[in-house]
């Protein structure tokens, strides 16, 4: 969703395990909601039907605000119900944090550098003013060296997909961290049963923690051993 070239908000992608879009808190799956999405052409293209299971009737609203918001019609009441809407917290706007960052709704401060990582700008990060980015720690100068790891995230909205790659080949989490590991290209990856393994390789656009939605995606970003939380996870 933008307005023009600029981009407001964005869901994470369609995921097969969850029958939701990644990312998208406080919605139910599309098939207990009385829609229907079912993906196509190995996930390249998305089929949305209503389906007929359900007699609840939804209606989603693009507000001149550039608030996306649901309403649901309460048959006893004969009126539409308000029940969710994206860009109502500062974390919806798209890449509020900046670069390698993560935004967590109710956190104060609520953008934090994503562990291992470090303000850009410090002095200006610690005044609430994020227009900067988050850098490595540490470089990682040779990834074929034996002490780099993955530092694990859970139930983030998954980051943006411009510098990601979906390797259809890799059928577990497992060959998934391998095959980051060996790729020297490869600063993060994600897993998922269904809808196979994700890696990025540029800088993390979007992050945002999702405390109060088991909707997020576990997310896994290469560090050196020396920027790993304990217990590290060296391979």
């Amino acid at each position: 969703m933008g307005d023009g070239d600029v981009i407001l908000w964005r869901s994470g992608p369609w995921s097969l395990d969850m029958k939701v879009f990644n990312g998208v808190s406080q919605i139910n799956p599309m098939g207990a909601s009385g829609y229907n999405l079912v993906a196509k052409d190995n996930g390249n293209r998305i089929e949305f039907s209503l389906t007929m299971q359900t007699s609840v009737r939804m209606r989603f609203v693009h507000l001149a605000n550039g608030t996306l918001t649901r309403y649901v019609f309460a048959d006893q009441e004969r009126q539409w119900i308000y029940t969710w809407s994206q860009l109502a917290d500062p974390c919806d706007l798209y890449n509020h944090c900046g670069e390698n960052a993560m935004c967590t709704v109710g956190s104060e401060p609520r953008c934090q550098c994503v562990f291992g990582f470090k303000p850009s700008l410090g002095s200006e990060w610690n005044k609430g003013n994020w227009s900067g980015w988050c850098i490595r720690n540490t470089t990682i100068a040779d990834c074929q060296r034996r002490d780099i790891g993955f530092m694990n995230l859970t139930n983030v909205k998954m980051p943006d997909l411009q510098t990601f790659y979906r390797v259809v080949n890799q059928t577990s989490e497992r060959l998934c961290r391998i095959y980051c590991l060996n790729n020297c290209s490869c600063i993060a990856y994600v897993f998922m049963n269904n809808d196979g393994c994700y890696t990025w390789s540029g800088a993390l656009f979007n992050l945002m923690n999702l405390t109060t939605s088991s909707m997020g995606a576990n997310l896994s970003i290469k560090l050196n051993e020396s920027d790993l939380p304990p217990p590290a996870c060296i391979r």
